[in-house]
């Protein structure tokens, strides 16, 4: 059995505070004892068709911009649980809501991110034209945000998420050469944890 594509989360999570934003992908692992959040998707969310675009986050309030912060960080938390136990279907859901709760307050990074986890989770489900589309739209997130340091880390790790895809459609070439665009990155922003773990990625891919 493969692994399973580890979900980039650490930079979403509290992107809403600017104080913390800079926090390393070590120091954003959880807890031994930490838990998933309760989720009720009957009541949680609502699906109209097929496309993850008309998922529409009820979880947001209309009053408190600062707890809307916390439900779409808590979702970030759910969803990337939920991926890890191998809860695809799940963690679909929560990643489109997540997205979703992010766009509406408007963190472009943070929504292109939880956009990229959520082509994850599809691909896992074998979903590949789903996967690509939300990657795509991940992609063209981040060109309409100010190219800034935090802009260039969160590129980086999407390109390793597009290179998971393209491995996983079989296209070794293009894969390893967007893990090398992602290499390149995260030397450039200084990222030293980031980067080993890209070069990682394209030397599985050669085995």
């Amino acid at each position: 059995m493969k692994p399973i594509p580890k979900v980039t989360f650490s930079f979403i999570i509290l992107y809403f505070n600017p104080a913390a934003f800079w926090v390393q992908k070590a120091a954003a692992s959880d807890s031994a004892n930490s838990l998933p959040l309760a989720h009720d998707p009957k009541s949680d969310w609502e699906l109209t068709n097929a496309h993850f675009g008309s998922f529409r986050p009820s979880r947001l309030s209309s009053t408190s911009g600062s707890e809307d912060e916390t439900v779409a960080s808590g979702l970030v938390h759910e969803a990337r649980q939920l991926y890890e136990a191998g809860q695809f279907r799940m963690a679909v859901q929560v990643w489109l809501e997540a997205s979703l709760a992010y766009r509406a307050l408007g963190y472009k990074l943070n929504e292109a991110m939880a956009l990229s986890n959520l082509a994850l989770a599809y691909q896992q489900l074998g979903q590949m034209s789903r996967a690509r589309s939300a990657l795509a739209q991940s992609l063209n997130l981040v060109k309409k945000v100010e190219k800034k340091t935090q802009t260039e880390q969160i590129i980086a790790q999407i390109l390793n998420n597009q290179a998971t895809l393209l491995l996983a459609s079989g296209q070794v070439e293009q894969a390893l050469a967007t893990w090398e665009k992602a290499a390149a990155l995260y030397e450039t922003v200084g990222d030293r944890a980031g980067k080993p773990w890209s070069l990682l990625n394209s030397a599985d891919a050669l085995q």
